[in-house]
């Protein structure tokens, strides 16, 4: 007999039921993410668990929940495996991935070195800063631009010259473009992420542009295997992580198509939601063309990286622009039975927080529909509502973003010609939607913010 002080285990979450039976909840969530969520919520509490048919996911909430989450040892809540499934249509198969994950810590300390050293950035803010001029000068000769399709064509044209040179753009630019779009369109379809194996036409796409980045990688590294560069990749096959040994082409090429995912995805919507917010507030704006200018005139037009960190209204604006459009949902597996609230995860199931809904509450954030990069003026305090997990951008503990400096790199190294030399103009002062039912991490808008950019008037 069980002595009555004896410890009960917990039960497992409610689950959630809506809708038609089994594809219900998935097809409410996909409709409506954040209306469902916030449904749930109310229902059951902060820790309920949704059949999204690929898997089971339970959903964990709150500001709390989500520091435990960030912050739980990595053999309790996987974060490799578990991303890689929820995006096997865009990425390609688990076993392209097998040796970047029994190799983890040599495979992360390349990415550190590559992504995470003052020098290296130095190197790629000069392919930052050319592209972002050559973009910019592009949308000022034009009678209008679409802001965020624009901003997509310039961080990918970035992202290829630094990490693969500007060679590999040159040659394959627009081969590499059209891959990407094919990938990160049809990649995040649900009926890709659902059945990432069942021969769809988004799946079929996926692959078709898979296999022609992969032909593009074996061409890229047999030359720089001969000579190699200064640009990312040389450094991997240079470095050699797994025992000594090189990675294999399709090894390569499926790392590389997770980081541009995320390198792509987050840093285009948070450049262009950033401008399209400013440009709404003209007030605002003007304090960020006076803050760009001021830095310039202590540190030149092309100040090295660690200068990048003063921009502190730059920072307070893609903080908040961030905090209004970051991540319906990120994902982890439970490697063993994992405690949330009052319910304990069975092992293998996925956990997933929604930071969207911790940054749009207002027992957190006062007033959240309203853009105030004021709220983050205090840096101390914006880094003290990371680490309670109140914010979320770059993730937190031992899964924080390792492309966080190359992100930053990005955007405020072209933040800063762009508040500095241009004025932009909205077609439409009142700014769309986000557009949540289509994206893994930062919404993009429901509909194309058209704009005018002209080169500032020289005082």
């Amino acid at each position: 007999m069980k002595s009555a002080t004896q410890e009960l285990p917990l039960p497992p979450p409610p689950g959630v039921k809506e809708g038609l039976p089994f594809v219900g909840p998935a097809m409410a969530f996909q409709k409506d993410p954040i209306g469902f969520l916030r449904r749930c919520q109310r229902k059951h509490g902060d820790v309920f668990t949704v059949n999204l048919l690929l898997f089971k996911a339970t959903f964990v909430l709150g500001a709390e929940e989500q520091h435990r989450f960030f912050t739980a040892r990595p053999d309790v809540l996987d974060f490799f495996t578990a991303t890689v499934e929820a995006s096997q249509a865009l990425v390609g198969d688990l076993i392209r991935f097998r040796r970047l994950s029994e190799h983890e810590v040599t495979v992360n300390a390349v990415i550190r070195l590559g992504l995470m050293k003052t020098e290296r950035l130095n190197v790629y803010l000069n392919a930052i800063r050319r592209v972002a001029r050559q973009r910019f000068e592009a949308w000022a000769d034009v009678p209008r631009i679409d802001l965020f399709h624009e901003t997509s064509a310039m961080i990918n044209q970035i992202n290829v010259e630094a990490l693969l040179g500007a060679d590999t753009w040159a040659k394959h630019g627009e081969t590499i473009a059209n891959a990407y779009y094919d990938l990160e369109f049809n990649g995040i379809k649900p009926e890709a992420v659902a059945f990432p194996h069942f021969p769809s036409p988004a799946v079929r796409r996926c692959r078709r542009a898979r296999d022609r980045v992969d032909v593009i990688m074996h061409e890229l590294v047999e030359q720089r295997s001969i000579a190699p560069g200064d640009d990312y990749i040389s450094l991997w096959l240079t470095q050699a992580p797994f025992d000594g040994e090189q990675p294999e082409v399709p090894e390569l090429a499926a790392h590389l198509l997770g980081l541009f995912f995320a390198a792509h995805t987050n840093t285009t919507g948070t450049f262009a939601w950033t401008v399209a917010n400013l440009a709404a507030r003209p007030d605002l704006f003007e304090r960020a063309s006076a803050e760009c200018e001021a830095h310039a005139a202590r540190h030149g037009e092309a100040p090295p990286y660690p200068a990048l960190r003063e921009l502190n209204f730059l920072d307070a604006c893609m903080r908040e622009s961030v905090r209004q459009s970051f991540a319906v949902f990120l994902i982890r597996r439970a490697l063993v039975p994992y405690s949330a609230g009052d319910f304990s995860v069975p092992e293998g199931q996925r956990v997933c927080v929604a930071p969207i809904l911790t940054h749009m509450d207002p027992a957190v954030y006062e007033d959240p529909e309203r853009f105030d990069p004021d709220r983050f003026a205090d840096l101390s305090e914006a880094r003290q509502l990371e680490r309670e997990g109140a914010y979320v951008q770059f993730g937190l503990g031992a899964h924080r973003c390792l492309g966080e400096m190359f992100a930053n790199a990005v955007l405020r190294a072209a933040w800063c010609i762009f508040f500095r030399d241009y004025e932009i103009t909205l077609e439409d002062s009142e700014l769309p939607p986000h557009d949540w039912t289509k994206t893994l991490g930062t919404a993009y808008p429901t509909r194309p913010v058209w704009a005018q950019v002209r080169r500032r008037e020289l005082t």
